[in-house]
């Protein structure tokens, strides 16, 4: 059962920022299309630097009691693709929003 519990937090996390996202109408909620855009494209290029960093030994996949068991590619688990997603969203939440924080300034 402790396999799940950084896969849990992950998903609360996302689950947290969404209702942010939509109740605020900041990235996804204003403009759901161009967000998921935005954080395909980012998954995507963190994945590729996370294959060239394995490919040439700086990190690899460690066993941890709270790390799933399974991969979606050769040494990146499942829960690396969900932090990215994360840490990508909240960036892109942020960028999002710094102009209405500079107008209230």
């Amino acid at each position: 059962m402790s396999h799940f519990f950084y896969l849990f937090a992950l998903l609360l996390s996302l689950g947290g920022l969404v209702a942010l996202d939509f109740y605020f109408k900041v990235a996804l909620g204003a403009d759901w299309r161009r967000g998921l855009k935005v954080l395909g494209t980012a998954l995507a290029l963190f994945l590729v630097w996370d294959l060239i960093i394995v490919a040439f030994g700086v990190v690899e996949n460690g066993s941890s009691p709270y790390s799933l068991p399974f991969t979606i590619l050769p040494e990146i688990p499942v829960e690396e693709a969900l932090f990215l997603v994360l840490l990508s969203y909240c960036t892109l939440l942020v960028y999002a929003e710094a102009p209405r924080w500079r107008r209230m300034r």
